[in-house]
């Protein structure tokens, strides 16, 4: 490799990937810096270490297309994200692509022998595990399925090959890139109603919470959507547990209580009642449904004080029991 390469490569590297400063909030974006650091890291660690080896020039290459890349969409501001807002096919498949790269890096292990070194490389690690597990609550996937891909150690030759073939896949995608079209002119809809997938219930809260919050470790994350999920089981069931019993004793409050978690799995709001509803409530009086031979002018046997009465109307039948319960003898509503 020639000094003017070396220059180059140099520059490329350098270029619109290292000020942590200005790194855009957005999954996309974090995700590309991460993997960029974890690169740039091991690529420049261990040609300190073992500089002959000869794959370095071209790894060197490929890390440094992969940050052209990303100078030309302007990933690490968040403008590639901006972009593809309404675009979520587009949004997807970068992620994905993103991911098969992160997770090639984190594979190749650098030749480090140094403690420090070593200790920095697994934060850079745990930091780009963290963020993917962020891209994959929001592609909806799987996590710890199948064999755990990231303890299976690459050489560099085997990175390289990973990233030239995905860093195709990202520039035929460069005119989709640079005019995104919305997948769908309705706002409140994803794609296609038949690209519809079913997840667990605790995958969606955890779901909700990562959208909010990008930069949450992935178990924590977890741990909060199971708990929601948890305590929206314990709340259903308190509720079927009251619904099915034979004697409630209602006691009206003092105050009224509200509870909201803020995604969705509250408890329904508890008014106090007040005097009038209370009042309303207690003198409020409810029959059987009136027999239809008594609606045609029939005489009948009325199941409250089992005596023979002719009424057409369930107000009457009312009044008329009420008048028994001072006449005992039988009446009509005339």
């Amino acid at each position: 490799m020639s000094k003017l390469d070396d220059k180059i490569v140099g520059w490329q590297m350098k270029l619109d990937a290292g000020n942590q400063d200005d790194v855009s909030g957005d999954l996309i974006a974090l995700l590309y810096s991460s993997v960029i650091n974890c690169m740039q890291f091991s690529i420049g660690d261990t040609r300190k270490q073992i500089p002959e080896l000869p794959y370095y020039s071209s790894l060197e290459k490929s890390a440094a297309a992969l940050v052209l890349w990303g100078a030309d969409h302007r990933v690490l501001h968040g403008a590639l994200d901006r972009d593809l807002q309404r675009s979520f096919g587009l949004q997807e498949i970068v992620l994905q692509i993103l991911l098969s790269i992160g997770n090639a890096v984190a594979r190749y292990l650098p030749k480090a022998s140094g403690d420090d070194s070593r200790r920095l490389w697994e934060s850079r690690t745990r930091e780009l595990a963290s963020i993917s597990g962020a891209a994959k609550y929001r592609l909806y996937e799987t996590r710890d399925v199948g064999v755990d891909q990231a303890s299976i150690e690459i050489d560099g030759q085997a990175l390289i090959e990973t990233i030239e073939v995905h860093l195709t896949s990202l520039r035929r995608l460069n005119n989709s890139l640079e005019y995104p079209a919305a997948d769908n002119s309705d706002d409140e809809k994803r794609g296609d109603e038949s690209d519809i997938k079913v997840i667990p219930a605790d995958r969606y809260f955890a779901a909700l919470i990562q959208a909010r919050f990008p930069r949450a470790e992935a178990q924590v994350v977890q741990n909060l959507g199971e708990s929601n999920w948890a305590r929206y089981n314990h709340i259903h069931r308190q509720r079927e547990t009251v619904r099915n019993s034979s004697e409630v004793t209602t006691v009206a409050k003092t105050l009224s209580d509200f509870r909201d978690s803020g995604i969705g799995s509250a408890s329904s709001l508890a008014y106090a009642a007040s005097v009038v509803s209370t009042r309303a409530e207690a003198s409020h009086k409810r029959l059987p449904p009136l027999p239809k031979t008594a609606r045609m002018g029939q005489p009948f046997i009325c199941e409250i004080c089992e005596r023979t009465v002719t009424v057409r109307r369930t107000r009457d039948w009312k009044f008329v029991n009420v008048l028994q319960t001072h006449f005992p003898h039988p009446l009509t509503a005339s």
